[in-house]
């Protein structure tokens, strides 16, 4: 297994490093997003959120794909809906009975802490990777390594296409947060293993950067 990882973290970096550069990179156009990784720039966990939700609308808009709406949660917000309750601590999920992504505030930054500054946004486009599948196939088996490693793979396909318009150049140490993400969010041992493992996840996000969003249906096939 050990050896798998470092096979996943070096096939990361060989595509990574390659970078990209656009001219909103040469002019100093870049987004405040973007700026979380070239410019250092602090970003709040709202902050973030408003940003990649942004972002990934246009990513579906360019790719003629249906948007989800998006139910953001600050400090003491708390919701109950129809999978449950949301707070702004524990709420990065999709709920297919309302169509809703509820995405909380401070999870956000939890998510981003000793990972990568994109690890929240990455998350968030995996949320949006869940109403497609619920828009495609709204019979599919909610819950699942498949559903969850399908996802997975929407966000690393996001990640390409805003790195590449951006024209950011993410460097090694960006490889390892995304490793790190990976970690933090594999299975823990729940029953039925719904998550997948660390090297599903990352391998699954590292398909969808390195081969888009066609890649992703290789985890339920009627699926984008």
């Amino acid at each position: 297994m050990k050896r798998f990882a470092m096979l996943i973290v070096a096939t990361w970096a060989s595509l990574l490093l390659v970078g990209s550069t656009s001219a909103a990179a040469d002019m100093g156009m870049q987004s405040a997003l973007a700026g979380t990784i070239v410019g250092d720039e602090q970003l709040s966990g709202e902050e973030i959120v408003l940003l990649a939700e942004d972002s990934v609308n246009q990513f579906a808009a360019e790719n003629g794909l249906s948007q989800t709406q998006w139910h953001n949660l600050a400090d003491q917000d708390v919701v109950y809906g129809p999978c449950g309750q949301a707070t702004a601590y524990y709420a990065y999920y999709y709920c297919p009975r309302d169509s809703v992504a509820y995405i909380g505030y401070s999870q956000a930054e939890y998510f981003n802490d000793g990972t990568n500054r994109l690890a929240a946004a990455v998350l968030v486009a995996h949320e949006w990777g869940h109403h497609l599948q619920h828009v495609m196939n709204p019979a599919i088996r909610f819950s699942s390594k498949a559903y969850e490693n399908g996802a997975d793979c929407v966000g690393g396909a996001w990640l390409k296409w805003f790195v590449t318009r951006e024209g950011i150049n993410l460097g090694l140490g960006d490889v390892n947060g995304f490793w790190q993400l990976a970690i933090m969010i594999e299975s823990h041992g729940e029953p039925g293993d719904t998550h997948g493992t660390r090297y599903e996840r990352a391998f699954a996000m590292f398909s969808g950067y390195a081969w888009g969003l066609a890649s992703c249906n290789g985890y339920t096939p009627t699926i984008p």
